[in-house]
Formats: structure tokens, sequence, C-alpha cells
């Protein structure tokens, strides 16, 4: 079990670490920060980088080369760089991320299994760049994600009464990997998305929920340039959606079970496949004014 405290107020960036299982680290150094595996077993970890170092190819950045596992508790700032976790964080693990440039969650491989947000994880992400995840967000897992400067984009489906928040000056896209099946690029299963883009909104299957069993998901959707969602909104699934300008698209129907959407503004909503009579349609602004979106936005 490691545990260490250390602050490099010199020039030169570290060495790799290994991989951390269990115990602390607390760790502020300038340049490239490297984690050589997974950091579990429940490991308390707080790692800064604080800025370049003497090395001018040594970028400030925090590389994980594994996953965040195993109930740890993580924290990575990176004052002048990006963060990168090359696999997934899950079993009830907490990340809070904090770059200058962009974060990267499940960045490596091709199993989307092994580059998610899963089993009842927490992860609170801020980025001066883009956000990007490969994977899913499930099993009653919690996301803030916010980039002030770019895009957010979330490979696979938001299932399994997950909460995520999802805040980009640019657009944001849900289910963006075309490898997957469209169950995999969904939002359903109970969980609760609330999305602000400063350009477009893209989901690229369906919003669901399970009217049967009585647990409905609820999306807000709120972009500047409009909205796309490429399948149904169905399953008693409570929806609101508004975008500023442009149009609020829908690739398949609004379906029964009392499936309820709001939309704004009242000549928005495209709907291909029409409306189920047991819907609930809406026109109402409970968005309120645009007033922060950008000029890209307008």
């Amino acid at each position: 079990r490691l545990k260490f405290n250390t602050c490099n107020g010199g020039a030169m960036s570290i060495p790799p670490l290994p991989a951390i299982h269990g115990g602390t680290v607390n760790l502020a150094a300038p340049g490239r920060i490297v984690v050589e595996g997974n950091i579990d077993g429940g490991a308390i970890v707080n790692i800064t980088s604080t800025g370049p170092s003497t090395d001018p190819t040594d970028s400030p950045d925090i590389l994980v080369h594994g996953n965040i596992d195993g109930a740890a508790v993580v924290t990575l700032i990176s004052d002048l760089g990006k963060i990168v976790i090359d696999g997934k964080v899950d079993s009830g693990s907490t990340a809070n991320l904090m770059a200058a440039g962009v974060i990267q969650i499940g960045a490596a491989g091709s199993d989307p299994g092994e580059q998610k947000i899963d089993g009842g994880s927490n992860v609170n992400a801020q980025a001066g760049g883009s956000i990007s995840l490969g994977g899913k967000i499930d099993g009653a897992s919690n996301a803030t994600l916010v980039s002030t400067a770019g895009s957010i984009t979330i490979g696979g489906k938001i299932d399994g009464s997950s909460f995520v928040e999802l805040t980009a000056v640019g657009d944001i896209l849900i289910g963006a990997d075309a490898s997957l099946s469209g169950e995999d690029r969904k939002i359903d299963g109970n969980s609760h998305v609330v999305a602000q883009a400063g350009i477009t909104i893209h989901l690229f299957n369906k919003i669901d929920g399970g009217s049967i069993s009585g647990r409905h998901s609820l999306v807000d959707f709120k972009a500047c340039r409009g909205i796309s969602i490429d399948d149904k909104i169905d399953g008693g699934s409570i929806v609101r959606l508004a975008t500023n300008t442009g149009t609020i698209n829908i690739g398949a129907n609004i379906g029964g079970g009392e499936t309820n959407v709001t939309f704004w503004p009242p000549t928005s909503l495209l709907v291909a496949d029409g409306v189920d009579s047991h819907a609930i349609v809406t026109a109402a602004n409970w968005v309120g004014t645009f007033h922060w979106c950008t000029s890209a936005g307008e």
C-alpha cells in the first residue's frame, strides 16, 4: 500500500509512478505526471501538475495508463495541460478532474466496457478544452461534465438510473460511437440528464424510460443552434427541449405511455413519425431567455 506526500518545488518533472493499489498519495510537481497502471483498492490520490518543467518536450499533463476502480477517491488537476485516463471509472470510485486543456476518460483500447463510468461511481470534470468519454454512463453513476471552451462527447449510452449534467460552449454528443448498436447509444432506465450546449445537442438513438415499471427517464436539453434525437421519445419519459435558433428534430415518433414532451419555440419541433395519441406534447417557454448562448450559438 503506497503512501507518500510530495511537493516538488523544482523545475524537473518526476519519473512515472507505479500502479496505486490502496494507500494515500499527495503529489504536486511540474511537467508530465504518469501513473503506469490502475488506481484502485480504496486509494486516496491527489495529484497536481503545476505547470511546465525545464524540459521543453515535457508537456504539463496527467496521464493514467489504467482504470480508476475499487472505490478509489482521486483528484487530478492539470494547471496548464490535459488529463487522460486510458480506462474506466468504476466500482463506486470518485474522480474529480480539472484541466486547462482537454479531459479524456476511456481514451485507450476498443472495448467500451473498459471505457465507461459505471458501478455507482461519481465523476466531476471541468475542462478548458473538450471532454470525451469513450463508453457509457451506467449503474446509478453520477457525472457532472463542464467544458468552458469546447465540446462534450459521450461514446455510449446513459442508463441505469444515472444522473448526468453536461454543459459545453460547443456541441454535446451522446451515443457518438458509430460502432455500437442503437441500444448502446440511448438515454434510458430512469436516468436523469440535463444538457446545455452553446451550439447543438445530438443524441444518436432514443430517449426511453420503462413506463411499465413506473420509472421514467427525465431529460432537459437546451441548445443554441438545434437539437437532434435520431430515434423516438417513449416509455413515459418526461422531456423538455429548447433551442434558441434552428429546429428540434425527432427521427422517429413520440410514443405513448404518458410520455411528456415540452418544447420551445412553438415552431421548432419536427417529428418524423408522428405523435401517439397518449403522449402529451406542449409548446411552452420553460427555459426563459438564452442569455448564455455565445455568438457561435446565436
